[in-house]
């Protein structure tokens, strides 16, 4: 893929941003969706664009995990209203298979919250295979004071059109995000990993144990400036597969607990191998951001000689 058709998609994904609600990253992965006419139930879809190659785009596991993540709320959201804050307690997948190409498409389904708390499940399917089952719970939270509820595309009856737009029409903080594609674009087409992994890749400072760190940008944010749920799963997922060893390992499974929100200006991940044997490996890993710890989680890996792109690269 050309540099210059990189900046289109990410200037695409600012300008759907803007007008449709959601964040960069999750148009950056081609997640959409449409009003839910049943309460308790969702469904989205994620279609991957084309890789650096140009090529059919493959499913990246930032793109999974934040999908999970959004279908997983939508189902939630369908009981209590459009824009209705929630904050991600925890957020378990299991990953089928990888990697995977093409349209996802997931289904959720939740009971309305009780005393301010929520769970939800779903499942995601590549045409008729299933890839991944995803369970989550969340809190209700309140909107901030002043601040009108925010809306996606699958929270209203018509699609907003999107503007067309250019680099000169861009603020601060959408500049950055056009940059971090380009960048993440260029460290792809060396690596062959999906654009969306290198974009939140953390960089490993040599010592032991392993430590990773990541400058936070607007590329992880959510709708509220906050590090997205699914990219702080995603983080940890590829810091564990970094401790599980050179592999090839496929991410099987994993759950990650978020202790507060991921605010500040840099977030650091710290893994621990718990075992790794001839089929299975495992780690936990804790995030921080600004040395405050934000959440931690664990993670399985399986061999699968096919999906080292997908884990480890």
């Amino acid at each position: 893929m050309s540099d210059e058709a990189v900046v289109r998609r990410a200037l695409a994904a600012v300008a759907a941003t803007r007008v449709r609600g959601l964040h960069p990253i999750g148009h950056l992965a081609g997640i959409t969706g449409r009003p839910s006419r049943a309460p308790g139930r969702s469904r989205l879809t994620m279609n991957a664009p084309p890789g650096t190659d140009g090529r059919t785009g493959r499913v990246s596991l930032v793109g999974l995990d934040v999908f999970a993540d959004l279908v997983l709320a939508a189902a939630i959201r369908s009981h209590i209203g459009p824009g209705a804050r929630l904050g991600t307690v925890s957020l378990s997948v299991q990953h089928l298979h990888a990697p995977v190409s093409g349209e996802i498409v997931g289904e959720a389904s939740a009971e309305p919250p009780v005393d301010g708390f929520a769970a939800s499940r779903a499942v995601l399917r590549a045409g008729d295979r299933v890839v991944a089952h995803a369970q989550g719970s969340f809190m209700v939270l309140p909107t901030p004071e002043g601040r009108a509820r925010l809306t996606t595309d699958w929270e209203r009856e018509h699609t907003v059109p999107l503007p067309v737009i250019g680099l000169d029409d861009l603020d601060p903080a959408e500049r950055r995000f056009v940059e971090s594609v380009r960048s993440a674009a260029r460290r792809a087409a060396g690596t062959g990993r999906p654009l969306e992994d290198e974009l939140v890749e953390p960089v490993w400072a040599d010592r032991d144990p392993p430590r990773a760190g990541l400058v936070i940008g607007p590329e992880m944010g959510n709708r509220v400036g906050h590090v997205q749920g699914g990219v702080l799963y995603a983080v940890a997922a590829r810091a564990a597969a970094h401790v599980a060893g050179p592999g090839p390992w496929s991410c099987a499974d994993g759950t990650y607990q978020y202790l507060r929100p991921g605010a500040g200006r840099v977030l650091t991940a710290r893994p621990v191998l718990l075992r790794r044997g001839r089929a299975m490996a495992f780690a936990r890993v804790e995030l921080a951001v600004d040395g405050v710890a934000v959440g931690g989680g664990q993670f399985a890996f399986r061999t699968a000689p096919q999906a080292r792109l997908h884990t480890n690269g």
